[in-house]
């Protein structure tokens, strides 16, 4: 008897580390609505951060909106749904990040395709310590997002040559430093004081509405 119940036991356990390992498999998909986003393909019971970032033109004049949530898979279905509090526009960036895996994905409303910025040779460097506690970006106005997988998420919203821009120069540059970035709600977690390999590091330059996603190397 003793017997069957291990083994019973033992195929329990197989079919749960199946099933995990081939949720993790899954690519994760951003699908948006009117004024929802659904995140397919997540890994079953985890939580997932919605970072959502849009602009749309009110009288000439461009208004940027960001909405975020942290949303937990509470029925173990591989999906989740966030409902912001106003319709979702069209020219939208939409970053989903779980978080205790890092894995992530990015979408849009609709026909709108996110274009990606291009690679400056900037990103996570090293400040006057020698630690890895700077973000440098060309742009001139950034949604940031940083997730460390396991631990938490904090956000920043920068502009050049504002209080948060290291050199407060307006030179078409941001440089910020990893401690003035702010827990963010659900998901909150003592700031970091330098980036480490594995987090997740996501901007949306919101002049040219264009994103960037920087690794992390030691």
């Amino acid at each position: 008897m003793r017997i069957l119940l291990l083994k019973a036991a033992l195929l329990v356990c197989l079919l749960t580390a199946v099933t995990a390992s081939a949720a993790q498999s899954e690519t994760l998909r951003v699908t948006v609505g009117d004024n929802t986003v659904t995140v397919t393909g997540i890994t079953p019971g985890e939580s997932v951060i919605i970072f959502c970032v849009t602009r749309e033109t009110h009288d000439y004049v461009p208004l940027v909106r960001r909405y975020q949530a942290v949303v937990a898979d509470t029925e173990r279905a591989g999906t989740v749904t966030f409902q912001p509090q106003d319709r979702i526009a069209p020219e939208s960036i939409i970053a989903a990040v779980e978080l205790n895996s890092g894995r992530m994905a990015i979408g849009s409303r609709g026909n709108f395709v996110p274009r990606q910025l291009a690679d400056d040779g900037r990103g996570v460097g090293r400040g006057i310590t020698g630690e890895l506690t700077r973000l440098q970006k060309r742009g001139q106005f950034f949604q940031l997002l940083v997730v460390r997988p396991g631990v938490g998420a904090w956000n920043l919203i920068t502009g050049d040559g504002g209080p948060s821009d290291h050199d407060h120069a307006s030179d078409r540059a941001v440089t910020i430093d990893v401690d003035q970035l702010v827990a963010v709600e659900g998901a909150s977690a003592p700031v970091p004081k330098q980036f480490r390999p594995g987090d997740v590091v996501i901007g949306v330059e919101t002049h040219e509405f264009a994103y960037f996603v920087a690794g992390v190397r030691p």
